[in-house]
């Protein structure tokens, strides 16, 4: 159904003149004319839901991009994605509409606008108003690393709150499992820059480290009201802002903004939310939220987080990326101890105590790999008994009934129930009877092809109890039995 003059999945979305309604999914009706954001990618707009007349937000790929496969593949990915993550920090999806020409994923309406709108309304915040945020966007992304998958485009305008406060994940266009490079679409990553973690420039694998980077970004920019990299009134291009991670770190938000007055601990929990070295700052985004509470608490004193340290035990060297040729302390092989042990630091005990991450990785591998082991022995084992059952009868009794080669004055096997034998070899031959499947009949003679529809007949005769009986039947209900074995090809077991 059609509301005014707008089509269901055409380029209403972008000519809102010519058609600023559309129903689509025969449900929920959407006002194509106040786009909710538009993006590089997807517009986004307001609706309801017809049943239950709640408001909703619909999501849809621009028009130059619906025809294009691996756009729509994607969209459909994150959709899935999105109704897979249950948490009340995660988006919730309502529905999934495929209309002939677009796609539209139908989400729950939130009405306090994303965190963007936060920021240029009231930027720059307490470091007190930034803990809850923080805390909130830190359980949505554990939630999707706890499911192997990296978000990886944390930024401003994907965090949304709604009218009560609660903050809550969208856009999982360019999430992946972990542990490899990210993904390009259209041989082009797409990534806001201004929250790219070094990794993803460099091409090296993504990991959640890769996530607590962006949202250390946005948590700069919560402070400071400009994300890192960044001065008043310039506008750095792409190569830029990557060089610029690349090769240095971030003006601490003390000296960016001095007129804030900002703690000192806020410049050593960012310095290590925003190490070039993914390793330096391996650590959960619930363990990074609480470091900062501890600090708005009271708990942690200027100088207790550590800045980023290369390991002792490399002394090899690796340049950052391709784009910068100086030379840098390389990422640790064997990450053996966490760059910052929070509940030791937070404690004042020992510094030194060795995280539990990696035993529980190496055990989770060691588990893959006996249940590999497990089935790589269950499958060769069955080929094992598969080929001998072959070899000795010819077949798989159950599994498979090859049929063999049917020759004159030989035994064949009838397959199937109801076969009639016929006086004359055509289908409106007289029958003579019925033969069960299973039986063992004798092929008297040569075949026979039927000049009307070419189907090949049979002589047989087959075993009575009066004496012996003989009359036609087709080729397709029969094969050779026994089928021959591989001993009985070598000439015989005997």
């Amino acid at each position: 159904m059609v509301v005014s003059d707008a089509q269901p999945g055409t380029g209403a979305a972008d000519e809102p003149a010519t058609g600023p309604r559309a129903v689509i999914g025969g449900r929920f009706e959407i006002d194509l004319a106040r786009p909710l954001a538009t993006g590089g990618l997807c517009h986004v707009y307001r609706g309801r839901d017809r049943r239950s007349r709640a408001e909703v937000a619909a999501k849809t790929p621009r028009v130059e991009y619906r025809a294009d496969p691996e756009m729509r593949a994607r969209f459909r990915r994150e959709a899935r994605l999105l109704a897979f993550l249950q948490h009340p920090n995660i988006v919730r999806v309502e529905a999934f509409v495929e209309e002939k020409d677009a796609s539209w994923v139908v989400l729950e309406f939130l009405a306090g606008g994303s965190l963007r709108h936060r920021i240029e309304r009231d930027a720059p915040l307490s470091p007190e108003a930034v803990v809850p945020l923080l805390e909130q966007a830190a359980s949505g992304l554990a939630h999707i690393h706890g499911r192997g998958l990296v978000h990886l485009d944390v930024t401003p305008e994907n965090l949304l709150l709604a009218g009560d406060g609660m903050l809550k994940l969208i856009d999982l266009g360019l999430a992946q499992p972990g542990g490899q490079p990210q993904a390009a679409m259209g041989s082009r990553t797409v990534a806001t820059a201004a929250y790219l973690a070094p990794e993803q420039a460099c091409g090296d694998p993504v990991e959640p480290a890769t996530d607590l980077y962006a949202l250390g970004c946005v948590v700069y920019e919560l402070l400071t009201g400009r994300p890192p990299f960044s001065e008043p009134g310039t506008s750095p291009s792409l190569n830029e802002l990557v060089n610029a991670r690349l090769q240095g770190d971030p003006l601490p938000p003390t000296q960016a903004r001095p007129d804030l007055r900002l703690p000192p601990w806020v410049d050593d929990v960012l310095r290590w939310a925003l190490a070039r070295d993914p390793a330096a700052r391996d650590g959960e985004l619930v363990a990074f939220a609480r470091l900062y509470r501890s600090g708005v608490e009271g708990d942690l004193a200027a100088g207790a987080v550590e800045p980023p340290r290369p390991s002792p035990t490399e002394v090899a060297h690796r340049p950052v990326s391709r784009f910068d040729r100086q030379w840098v302390a390389p990422r640790p092989q064997e990450r053996v101890a966490r760059a910052l042990p929070f509940a030791a630091r937070r404690s004042g005990g020992d510094t030194g105590t060795p995280a539990t991450g990696g035993r529980a990785r190496a055990r989770l591998a060691g588990l893959r790999r006996l249940l590999w082991t497990s089935s790589v022995a269950v499958l060769a084992l069955d080929l094992l008994l598969g080929g001998a059952l072959v070899a000795t009868q010819g077949r798989l009794p159950g599994v498979w009934e090859p049929v063999g080669v049917l020759r004159p004055g030989a035994e064949a096997r009838v397959v199937g129930e109801g076969l009639l034998v016929r006086a004359e070899p055509s289908l409106a031959g007289p029958p003579l009877g019925q033969i069960g499947s299973g039986s063992v009949v004798r092929l008297t003679g040569s075949p026979v092809t039927e000049a009307a529809g070419g189907r090949v007949w049979w002589p047989i005769a087959v075993g009575v109890a009066a004496g012996e009986a003989t009359g036609w039947v087709p080729e397709a209900w029969l094969y050779a039995d026994p089928p021959p074995t591989v001993w009985d090809r070598l000439g015989g077991s005997g």
